[in-house]
């Protein structure tokens, strides 16, 4: 039996609140306040973890001594550079990621190094730097963790889409971080030696559990996909399978502890995505390590170093991890005990397995990263998510199923404000993006939250196409997105009025890229069925999505010719313009009767600024009632606390203008 300890500490720069049940109206700031610590990393020896938090109006790293509970500041970024990853590459050393402006106008990726203490700060690869000649493609492959001082990093820095795998040293590298020198650099930043020269478009690496890459997954021009493998370091490359849009996916994950076979998530043969072996030798599958009732694989637990695959993640009407080992096994069974009526997850172990990080929340509240100790049976809380939100003025959230027009079964949830029977009350349907392999799932989702507070209930649907259910469901989407896709959305909406849970007279319908298109195309087609609608960061032109290039302020992005192919495979085609604009909201808006609501970043390089634009227009043309609002400094869906504020508030105005929940 685990014990629970209550040892929760606010760290760093934060301050424990507490929230009477009673209190009025919640404040809009308290759902988008940034979370406490959005990422968690237990070190090797279980001494330590390494936090991100908030700070300086961005995110930054610090390590916390758990013995003691302190914290040491690691970095101090400033918006609009922040960190977006961390690992450790030992106890004394991190590795981690942060993103931020560089020279030529694009939000990049590097990878730097600096030791638990704040001494000796490296970077990696830097994409920031004064004569960075273009953007830097990479990817962290191997920590390596049988070689301190060095990590394993693939770059297309020498040949555009073509990585090659670099050995990187984490100790010394070609410049500090404070002291960066262009004229002491070459072809790279930092220092670095080749050890695996490029064998394909785009590859995405694999190392066996020696530390040698020895797997390759290409992406082609056209979509396809080859597997490309060696049996050691000097051996050469060759094809051991393959696949294509028209085919079903397979993803080596990692080597099997022997080094001889591989694990692959795949759903060849199958409809749904499983865990399996695979002989190299011959590209044939082998044994089926486990499949999930009528659910997709997600992926895999990870053992500390990233080697060991020590069970895999799928969702249902809820998260489920399923292990592989007896003693996991139990300690998911002892968790459940301690925490019933909680998603738990295991984040990650420390390097003998004894400790580990685990989050527990639900619906009502983010949760609390927790400290399992199997010496001592016990789990001790060590940092909260949100110590701000009260989970008693949150609302409830139910798995709920329905059935289309045409009979399939969609799965969705339902929140209901709190304190309320979920009868005759306002809606808002709320799709999700995406919108192929995107799936919604219970727990904690600070927009629902937010506007259940406000008096809404708000239904949640996973509409064909979306991800998790299998590929017969999800390629049902396919040129759908203002058909069928559509016509599970607006179901929806019926089922609810018809079980007496919503109004049909105080239906909205809101959402965000797809969602956005989902809100604004169900408004034009269902102008009887909807009171307002509000499109976030959504596309409004459909052909608009094949142009390749988008041009923005000061920047210049191209859409890749595996992403076009991609579009026509699950949009349609291009030549095809009569299909796509009787399917784009902008050709439709005269059919729009209710108030419209358009917020869109204009760094979007997702969904052009002019999608926004246009919509604007047409629906001003047509004297219809719209709303706008544009941030000149978000991308595709705003990320920034203070403009996610003033989005909510927005939101919340038209609502009650247009809309009011009672």
């Amino acid at each position: 039996m685990i014990k629970q300890l209550a040892r929760a500490a606010c760290l760093i720069v934060l301050e424990c609140v507490a929230h009477a049940s009673t209190a009025p109206r919640i404040p809009v700031e308290t759902f988008y306040r940034s979370l406490a610590y959005p990422s968690v990393v237990l070190s090797p020896s279980g001494r330590y973890f390494a936090a991100l938090y908030p700070a300086n109006g961005t995110t930054n790293l610090a390590v916390v001594d758990i013995a003691t509970m302190k914290a040491r500041p690691l970095t101090a970024f400033a918006r609009p550079t922040e960190v977006t990853g961390v690992g450790w590459d030992t106890d004394e050393r991190l590795i981690y990621e942060f993103d931020a402006i560089n020279p030529l106008g694009f939000r990049a990726q590097s990878i730097a190094a600096v030791n638990r203490d704040g001494k000796n700060p490296l970077m990696l690869v830097d994409n920031v730097g004064s004569s960075v000649r273009r953007f830097e493609n990479v990817e962290l492959v191997d920590l390596t963790p049988n070689d301190a001082k060095t990590v394993l990093i693939a770059s297309d820095m020498e040949k555009q889409d073509f990585p090659s795998v670099y050995e990187v040293e984490t100790s010394s590298a070609w410049h500090a971080m404070d002291a960066p020198s262009a004229a002491s650099r070459n072809v790279f930043p930092t220092r670095r030696i080749k050890v695996v020269p490029s064998p394909g478009r785009k590859c995405s690496y694999v190392a066996d559990n020696s530390g040698v890459v020895r797997l390759c997954t290409t992406l082609e021009p056209d979509g396809s996909h080859r597997v490309l493998y060696r049996a050691d370091a000097k051996a050469e490359w060759t094809q051991i399978t393959g696949f294509d849009k028209a085919d079903r996916m397979i993803e080596p994950i990692a080597f099997t502890p022997d080094n001889n076979r591989i694990y692959v998530l795949t759903n060849r043969d199958r409809d749904t995505i499983a865990l399996y072996e695979l002989n190299p030798q011959t590209g044939k599958l082998g044994t089926l390590i486990y499949a999930a009732p009528d659910a997709d694989l997600s992926g895999p637990v990870w053992s500390s170093d990233h080697r060991k695959v020590l069970g895999v993640n799928y969702h249902t009407d809820a998260w489920h991890t399923q292990y592989f080992e007896p003693a996991l096994m139990q300690l998911q069974k002892d968790l459940h005990e301690a925490f019933p009526g909680d998603s738990l997850a295991i984040m990650n172990f420390s390097g003998d397995g004894k400790k580990a990080i685990v989050l527990a929340g639900n619906e009502r509240t983010p949760g609390k990263y927790y400290l399992y100790d199997a010496a001592a049976q016990q789990v001790s809380a060590i940092a909260p998510l949100a110590p701000w939100i009260d989970p008693k003025q949150m609302s409830p959230m139910q798995a709920i199923t329905y059935k289309a027009r045409d009979g399939l079964e969609i799965h969705g949830y339902l929140t209901t404000p709190a304190g309320r029977a979920p009868q005759n009350l306002p809606l808002i349907l709320y799709p999700h993006g995406g919108p192929m392999f995107v799936q919604d799932t219970e727990g904690w989702d600070r927009d629902v939250q937010f506007l259940a507070s406000r008096g809404y209930a708000v239904l949640q649907m996973n509409f064909r196409g979306s991800g998790g259910a299998g590929s017969k469901f999800r390629e049902a989407g396919n040129r759908e997105w203002g058909g069928k896709m559509l016509d599970d959305i607006t179901d929806a909406a019926l089922w609810a009025a018809q079980q007496g849970i919503a109004d049909a007279k105080r239906v909205c319908i809101f959402g965000a890229s797809y969602g956005g298109y989902a809100a604004l195309m169900g408004a034009a087609t269902r102008p009887d069925l909807f009171r307002c609608a509000i499109s976030y960061a959504g596309v409004t032109d459909l052909e608009s999505m094949y142009d390749t290039t988008i041009v923005g302020d000061g920047w210049v992005a191209q859409r890749s010719s595996e992403s076009m192919v991609y579009l026509t495979h699950t949009l349609g085609e291009r030549r095809d313009a009569e299909f796509l604009r009787k399917q784009s909201p902008v050709y439709n808006a005269a059919n729009i009767n209710c108030p419209v609501l358009i917020a869109h970043g204009r760094q979007d390089v997702v969904v052009q600024i002019n999608n926004a634009h246009r919509m604007r227009d047409a629906l001003e043309s047509a004297h219809k009632v719209v709303e706008y609002l544009e941030k000149p400094d978000e991308g595709h869906g705003f990320h920034d606390e203070q403009n996610l504020i003033e989005l909510a508030t927005r939101i919340e105005q038209f609502l009650q203008k247009y809309n009011p929940p009672d």
